[in-house]
């Protein structure tokens, strides 16, 4: 007679590998900070390295790159924010003929499909006046 037992190794084991994607999965965050942290860690590493032959602390160094790298994407946000916010209101002044342009679009698109009796529902647009006062917010 064949004896049937449940092979308790392999049981252990997918139950193991199950264990360890749920935690995986709970805690994505983490490993996505600790990813950022090493390619951090690994971008810092020459200057790092520079500092010490000037022997200069670790400590310092890496507070001087983050200071140049700060400073330098606020110079980045402080040049771009004008033309940013240039394109933006330009964006919103011609919102509605773009508007106008896809519900004319659509509408062809119905005919289109109306043809073989289908039909297509098109929302309404409702405010635009909210949406674009909302930008000044942030």
């Amino acid at each position: 007679m064949i004896e049937r037992r449940l092979p308790w190794p392999l049981v252990f084991q997918v139950l193991g590998v199950v264990a360890a994607a749920v935690i995986v999965v709970a805690t994505w965050p983490l490993w996505l900070l600790s990813f950022a942290a090493l390619v951090l860690a690994a971008a810092m590493l020459p200057a790092a390295r520079l500092g010490e032959r000037y022997r200069v602390p670790r400590g310092v160094t890496v507070l001087v790159v983050y200071l140049a790298v700060g400073g330098l994407m606020t110079l980045m946000g402080r040049l771009l924010w004008p033309a940013l916010a240039e394109q933006f209101r330009q964006f919103m002044e011609q919102l509605p003929r773009l508007i106008a342009n896809v519900k004319i679009w659509v509408g062809d698109v119905q005919g289109f499909v109306g043809q073989w009796g289908a039909t297509m529902t098109v929302p309404e647009t409702g405010d635009l006046q909210g949406a674009s006062s909302c930008w000044r917010c942030w």
